[in-house]
């Protein structure tokens, strides 16, 4: 329903000084939350009046409106400014555009105003586009002066009122899934669907599929649910939301995820290590440590120390590592392998060793024979490692060939070695990537292994 509504006030604004008619003024419509003047002077002595219509009692959201301002009696408008706002704050409500003699403004406190394109107009004519559902209440704010200078004519202010329509309609869609749609790996416990508000909506209820054969699982006020069942592993799913409210039920959009693949059951435990658990008199020069392959495992955690509780070295692949330190005499070592795979870590037992008492030849270790351990790791990227038990004095030479047969690094020139174990390192970072043999010769023993550097 529209008005037509006539308001004939006089603004009591007393200015020091010589009072100005602003006529061309970009001014303030005297909604809350401005400062200035309106588009009138304060000193108006002749009758006049001035219609506003089109400015509806009751709106419906997002709808345009044509609004006329125009003058009855008296003479013509010199000028006007309006706005439309929430309530009775000075938040703008919706949003005005031009008319006919009719263009909109933006100054501080006045963001979107309306006003005579041009000075002394009978009537003009501009566009209210009403604010989206749910902003409630709305008042239109104008301000006009009638006459040619400050002291004639008429000043007139406006405060109009609309009511938001209640729309007896369902309720529009549900949007922004969560999960999005078409989303992958989505978990299959505790899952959590979400959604953003539909306009008019009270309450919603929840389906969930697969192949579209739909089931519920449950309504809400809420914006989101907890799926109550546990989804099948690498699953393809369905589902919707449908809005609903006092007029209906609106069917909602199908959306799709699929679930996570199932995940591989842990790995066995880790047995069969080497020392042995509870092991006696293991020699200080103990060159490797391993231990079997457990079933299902990807990698293996390490933990070694001299107490029950062992500390975390790392994780490798390999089910054994190389020590590159002597141990200590007669002294109890702890340690412990995980297995990891990606379902998770299965803890290992808890083992121990004790090594041999100090030798009566001092504190320095004695190797048995001359051996060279596995290069660790193998295949490498970047260092590989080797130790070396060198049973007596002697001069080692290790070098390192490509698969031509042509020496690429030098580890040992004829250099002079003490008895005990050595670790021997090289970097493979200058050289490409490829296969390449290491050579140790003692005076009495030559070793060569493979090595795989994989950059």
């Amino acid at each position: 329903m529209f008005l037509t509504r006539t308001v004939c006030l006089l603004l009591l604004l007393s200015v020091a000084g010589t009072v100005l008619a602003r006529s061309n003024f970009r001014a303030y419509s005297g909604a809350p939350g401005t400062l200035g003047s309106c588009a009138s002077s304060c000193h108006g002595q002749s009758n006049g009046t001035v219609e506003i219509t089109g400015f509806p009692e009751s709106y419906v959201p997002d709808s345009t409106y044509l609004i006329t301002i125009a003058a009855v009696s008296g003479q013509s408008i010199n000028n006007f400014n309006a706005s439309v706002r929430v309530g009775t704050g000075s938040t703008n409500a919706g949003t005005l555009s031009n008319g006919a003699n009719v263009s909109t403004y933006n100054v501080a406190q006045e963001t979107n105003g309306v006003h005579f394109s041009t000075n002394n107009h009978t009537s003009g004519t501009f566009n209210w586009l009403a604010p989206a559902e749910g902003t409630g209440t709305v008042r239109l704010y104008a301000g006009s002066f009638q006459g040619t200078n400050e002291n004639s004519g008429q000043n007139s202010e406006f405060v109009l009122v609309a009511e938001e329509d209640v729309i007896e309609a369902p309720p529009g869609l549900a949007t922004n899934p969560s999960p999005p749609d078409s989303a992958v790996d989505v978990p299959v416990m505790n899952t959590l669907l979400a959604w953003t508000a539909a306009n008019r909506a009270n309450s919603y209820e929840i389906f969930i599929g697969l192949e579209d054969a739909y089931w519920s699982i449950g309504s809400t006020t809420a914006t989101n649910i907890t799926i109550p069942d546990v989804l099948n592993y690498a699953a393809d799913y369905v589902w919707r939301v449908d809005p609903t409210n006092d007029f209906g039920t609106t069917t909602g959009t199908t959306w799709h995820f699929s679930t996570e693949a199932e995940l591989p059951p842990l790995p066995d435990q880790v047995a069969n290590p080497s020392p042995a658990n509870g092991a006696q008199n293991v020699p200080v020069t103990l060159t490797l440590v391993s231990w079997g392959a457990a079933n299902g495992a990807e990698s293996y955690q390490i933990y070694w120390g001299l107490t029950s509780t062992p500390d975390y070295l790392g994780a490798i692949p390999m089910t054994n590592f190389v020590m590159t330190n002597d141990l200590l005499f007669d002294t109890m070592y702890y340690w412990r392998i995980n297995s990891v795979n990606q379902a998770g870590v299965t803890e290992g037992a808890l083992w121990s060793f004790r090594t041999e008492a100090q030798s009566a030849l001092g504190d320095q270790p004695l190797a048995i024979e001359f051996v060279v351990s596995p290069a660790y790791p193998n295949p490498f990227n970047s260092s590989v490692h080797i130790a070396l038990s060198v049973p007596v004095a002697d001069r080692i030479t290790a070098l390192i060939y490509d698969r031509l047969g042509r020496a690429v690094a030098t580890l040992a020139d004829n250099q002079p070695f003490a008895s005990g174990i050595t670790l021997l390192s090289w970097n493979a970072q200058a050289h490409a990537a490829g296969t390449y043999f290491l050579r140790v010769e003692s005076s009495h023993n030559a070793h060569t292994q493979r090595l795989i550097y994989l950059p």
